[in-house]
């Protein structure tokens, strides 16, 4: 009969490819799904042909040298890539809040520094000298932006209510 390895599986039995994944996984991780669920039937072990008691790394391909690099990893550990898994994607629904974030603050800019621009002008026009006139544009602009940020958060609350 042919040799066995850990698991009491004949190595005769394994294919080349078990064997390579079998290398691989051996001594990663100790055992920690087994221990807390009390192990596994020794017949899947053997069908399968590497210990289940030991968890296997969640391997990907290097986005740069296209060789396997374990999920979790912060460079890979070939090519020294900083990014193995490459950039991150966002999905539909995330991009969609993303913009309708970058569109309520804009809301807000907008309403808010035309609310000040507003009332300082208002103030500006309506002062009757010089030093009138700054002092009014001044507290109207202040005035302009204390109800110009209220004013944006109603806009883009109900934003979503009106269409």
């Amino acid at each position: 009969m042919g040799q066995a390895d850990r698991t009491g599986v004949p190595k005769s039995r394994l294919n080349s490819k078990q064997l390579e994944i079998q290398a691989a996984i051996t001594g990663f991780v100790p055992r920690v799904f087994a221990s807390a669920t009390g192990g596994f039937p020794a017949a899947v072990e053997r069908a399968i042909g590497w210990p289940m008691s030991q968890a296997r790394p969640e391997l990907i391909d290097c986005r740069d040298c296209r060789r396997p690099v374990s999920f979790s990893a912060v460079s890979c550990p070939h090519c020294g890539s900083t990014e193995p898994s490459g950039p991150y994607v966002h999905s539909k629904k995330e991009l969609r809040r993303l913009r309708a974030e970058d569109r309520n603050d804009h809301t807000l800019l907008v309403t808010t520094l035309g609310c000040c621009c507003g009332g300082a002008l208002y103030g500006i026009l309506l002062g009757s000298s010089t030093l009138g006139a700054i002092l009014a544009g001044l507290g109207y602009g202040v005035f302009g932006l204390l109800v110009g940020v209220p004013v944006a958060f109603a806009i883009n609350m109900t934003r979503g209510l009106l269409g």
